[in-house]
């Protein structure tokens, strides 16, 4: 992978940095996507590959450590560094967009976890003049993290909303908050949620040969394979890791995969290091092997964007608080997810549909982790796509409304 920074004109401090790892079809336009992280990237894949297929991509993210996970996916696309000061003028000129999409978030500026302002906005449309759509869409509902969040809402969200040229959303809640806040002139339609249209029950190619080896091994061992994947913060860290030393003590062989959801964060990897010593587990960061041919009795999965293909592996599983437990039902294994969801996460409506139809092992304790493991290991989860097809077609009618 190369870096190419642009840079225009005498003063200009900081304009964005591209990473790319092949050169641009030059028979093909170019499409902008800002997609904040890979839970974005995932919700949205239906509609991104069709997108890939007919556009060079050029995917916008506010965290840069993601791009390798992006380039991964999508080989021969650019991945664009922003942040609210960036000049564009010359990535405008060499990358020039038909369109910019931002995927789920944020509809209203501040109000998701993710920082994609009104000037970063602004800038592109003053530009270049294009369409924006914003696909999925979800609101947060956030009250604004710091002062310049807060200033920024109350003096630019209608000019934010107004820079749209459409909304995409999820539910009819999402609408009518976008309406309160404004959105009148602009066209706002639900079409549903794309996550329903991402079960894939293949699992992806991972470049990474150290991985290909490890699943290739976690796939034909005869030990208990479980995986705990985008186990949020050190209380979560503390119920699971407790629930895996009690399923130990019935399965002497098991092997665990534990992901954390921010390995980029130092301190959430250190504790999480911590506390699987404390209970005396032998544990192995992924991306200090070499070789994937000796399985740790823990495998501590600190890479970015490989999570899903583990779950294929897998005898059982948890999810974490607020993340996508589709991944692992699409695959048919059993998952336990602890109870305490927030419900402004776009994840909830998921946990709230698969918890009432009984497809996920809600738990209220590390005791509970633990008995779902023991009395649902290498069950096999009904067609879960059966049982959700009649939330399904967001992605389809997506691509009809914007007519990409």
């Amino acid at each position: 992978m190369t870096a190419k920074r642009f840079v225009y004109g005498k003063g200009i401090t900081w304009t964005p940095s591209v990473l790319r790892q092949t050169e641009a079809n030059s028979d093909q336009p170019y499409v902008w996507l800002f997609v904040s992280t890979i839970g974005e990237l995932n919700a949205c894949e239906g509609f991104i590959k069709h997108l890939s297929e007919s556009y060079n991509l050029v995917f916008l993210t506010d965290r840069i450590f993601y791009a390798s996970s992006f380039l991964d996916r999508y080989p021969e696309a650019a991945v664009m560094e922003i942040n609210d000061t960036a000049d564009f003028r010359q990535p405008l000129v060499e990358m020039p967009p038909q369109y910019l999409v931002v995927c789920e978030m944020p509809c209203l500026p501040s109000d998701a976890p993710c920082r994609f302002s009104y000037e970063t906005l602004y800038r592109i449309k003053r530009g270049s003049h294009v369409p924006i759509y914003l696909v999925n869409g979800w609101v947060y509902q956030y009250e604004p993290s710091c002062r310049q969040d807060a200033l920024q809402s109350r003096w630019f969200e209608q000019d934010y909303i107004g820079l749209f040229d459409q909304f995409l959303v999820q539910t009819d809640e999402v609408k009518e908050y976008l309406l309160d806040k404004g959105a009148s002139h602009v066209k706002v339609e639900v079409v549903g949620n794309m996550k329903f249209d991402n079960m894939s029950a293949e699992a992806p190619y991972l470049p990474c040969q150290v991985s290909r080896s490890l699943l290739k091994s976690y796939g034909s061992t005869e030990k208990p394979v479980v995986v705990a994947g985008c186990v949020t913060d050190i209380w979560e860290y503390e119920i699971v890791v407790d629930a895996m030393s009690q399923f130990l003590t019935s399965h002497p062989g098991a092997l665990f995969i534990i992901a954390p959801r921010h390995p980029e964060k130092p301190e959430q990897l250190e504790a999480l290091m911590a506390q699987l010593a404390k209970a005396s587990f032998r544990a192995t960061k992924k991306s200090e092997l070499s070789h994937g041919d000796c399985l740790s009795q823990v495998l501590v999965l600190d890479t970015i964007g490989e999570l899903r293909a583990y779950y294929a592996v897998a005898d059982i599983c948890y999810v974490g608080v607020d993340h996508n437990v589709l991944e692992p039902l699409a695959f048919g294994k059993p998952v336990a997810v602890f109870s305490n969801w927030n419900t402004t996460y776009p994840s909830y409506p998921v946990f709230e549909v698969l918890s009432e139809q009984g497809l996920l092992l809600v738990s209220h304790s590390s005791d509970d982790i633990f008995q779902h493991w023991m009395h649902h290991f290498g069950d096999s989860v009904e067609d879960v796509k059966l049982s959700l097809a009649r939330l399904t077609g967001a992605t389809e009618r997506t691509l009809e409304r914007l007519s990409l």
